[in-house]
């Protein structure tokens, strides 16, 4: 979250990288992206992450949600509520069309 308005769209590229390719072990890469949806579901609801954040945990939380144990339904409701209260939720909306 502290400094996350420097860090380069390839770096956030290469996280999500990581994170949807995994290690090969099931059990790791299902703990690590679990880990990733319940730190990311913590942080989007504060106000003003910066974008390249946003758009990871946007990213993430749209793939594994469901391993939070929350329905698909809930998810959506909790990311569209995400992006509207984003000052930049015009931009990372067209974004993920």
């Amino acid at each position: 979250e502290v400094g996350g308005d420097v860090v380069k769209k390839s770096t956030a590229h290469n996280l999500m990288a990581l994170i949807a390719e995994g290690s090969g072990e099931d059990a790791d890469d299902a703990t690590l992206r679990r880990s990733a949806v319940t730190a990311y579901l913590e942080l989007i609801s504060k106000p003003m992450i910066p974008r390249v954040l946003f758009e990871v945990i946007l990213w993430v939380v749209g793939e594994y949600g469901t391993l939070s144990g929350r329905s698909p339904t809930a998810l959506m409701d909790t990311l569209c509520a995400a992006v509207e209260a984003q000052p930049e939720g015009d931009a990372v909306q067209a974004q993920a069309r």
